[in-house]
């Protein structure tokens, strides 16, 4: 569908000038995703009650104990059990202990790692039910309750954040987008109840959904984004529609050639902090963050920052090839990150030292020992031809923190 100018956007089904559109995403895309993830928390929350209380009562009472020990020990070793220790080589990956403890952040400790100390509760219970029969546990003092992970699980580092990105989004669109009701997921089916939460995140990703594509990729030059989006972006009727829907945009930086008409004209933008747009942003990466979780862990989930950054590696090495005055021996190995410094004055770019190149994610280092880009300066118009494919497509972005500024990029 061509803009209202005639202008035909180059991204496919980015709608942008249409209001049916944008609230297609949030009615339908973005809630069903809030939906799942309330509903996944409550029935959580719904477990976690169900099994409270002291971990004899619970194990004694017949109509909870099955519940308490698929969540403890199922799919646990026998040999670990016979043997009265267990540690974390007892707990197969596709157990569904391990989910509970893992993934969802449910055990005996504040965290995993207490949870099988040598001497651990987890060891101890194990120790005490080869002694005691489940009929004549509850006369025991185990001094033990099933409870929630402080830490170190996918629930307690992952999407307890992504709750909190969205309800701000919701928050914000408070007067015309409801919040959607959670899903009612039975509480002693968690694992099929995730599995269900995952695949609604991964479709809310720049690679499958053209909406949080088209957020993603406001940040990069105008210039390259009205040549893909057409200049219609900039007219008054879109302008409402980003005001309507909480979409701000700013000026990461400019060429600071002191001529006010070409340095906005020229500059390169983003979304401005705390607008719904910046946490849609963060929203992606809180679904990157949990898919590499989940692929790190070792289950057979894909790793959607690296597929994302994969399905683009044609046009990375392309860009490469032809750019080693603005990108001198780099290379394309899907692994390093790169935090560089990063100024501009006068229209002169000066790209610095590496400020870090470890962990991001999927990108962390482990294969970026010696830096892949060296220092270099070019003209800001050579700049923005070779990295404006790069910033729309989200693979590089500009930062600032305590007031410098920083390139950062995924290769």
């Amino acid at each position: 569908m061509p803009a209202p100018s005639g202008c035909q956007p180059k991204v496919p089904n980015v709608n942008y000038w249409d209001e049916k559109w944008w609230k297609n995403f949030f009615e339908n895309d973005l809630n069903v995703f809030y939906s799942s993830l309330k509903g996944l928390v409550a029935a959580r929350d719904m477990l976690l009650k169900f099994l409270s209380g002291d971990l004899a009562q619970i194990l004694a009472d017949s109509s909870k104990r099955d519940a308490a020990l698929k969540v403890l020990l199922g799919g646990i070793k026998k040999d670990c059990i016979d043997k009265g220790l267990i540690t974390n080589d007892c707990i197969p990956l596709d157990s569904a202990a391990a989910f509970y403890k893992h993934v969802l952040g449910i055990g005996l400790t504040k965290n995993l790692d207490e949870e099988l100390k040598q001497e651990g509760p987890l060891t101890r219970l194990v120790q005490i039910l080869r002694y005691k029969s489940l009929d004549n546990i509850g006369s025991s003092d185990l001094g033990l309750i099933i409870r929630a992970y402080e830490s170190n699980s996918v629930f307690t580092d992952v999407i307890l954040d992504m709750k909190t990105t969205l309800d701000n989004i919701y928050s914000s669109l408070g007067q015309f987008i409801g919040s959607p009701q959670p899903i009612n997921y039975d509480y002693f089916d968690l694992i099929n109840a995730f599995m269900d939460f995952l695949n609604k995140g991964v479709r809310l990703l720049p690679l499958y959904n053209p909406f949080t594509f088209f957020i993603q990729s406001l940040h990069a030059p105008k210039p390259y984004i009205e040549l893909m989006y057409c200049k219609d972006l900039f007219n008054d009727q879109v302008k409402e529609l980003m005001t309507k829907y909480r979409v701000e945009l700013t000026k990461a930086v400019d060429p600071n050639l002191n001529i006010p008409e070409l340095d906005e004209e020229l500059a390169v933008i983003k979304h401005k902090e705390f607008t719904l747009g910046y946490m849609l942003i963060i929203l992606r990466f809180d679904i990157y963050w949990l898919t590499y979780r989940l692929s790190n862990l070792g289950y057979p989930v894909k790793d959607e920052l690296k597929a994302y950054v994969s399905e683009y590696k044609y046009l990375l090495d392309k860009i490469i090839s032809s750019s080693q005055d603005a990108l001198p021996n780099a290379k394309v190995n899907l692994a390093c990150f790169a935090e560089r410094k990063f100024e501009i004055k006068n229209g002169i770019v000066n790209i610095g030292d590496i400020v870090r190149s470890a962990f991001f994610l999927s990108f962390n280092g482990e294969n970026c020992q010696e830096p892949r880009f060296y220092f270099n300066t070019l003209d800001y118009k050579r700049f923005i031809e070779v990295y404006s494919p790069l910033f729309f497509l989200g693979i590089a972005w500009i930062s600032k923190e305590d007031e410098k500024l920083a390139l950062n990029m995924l290769h």
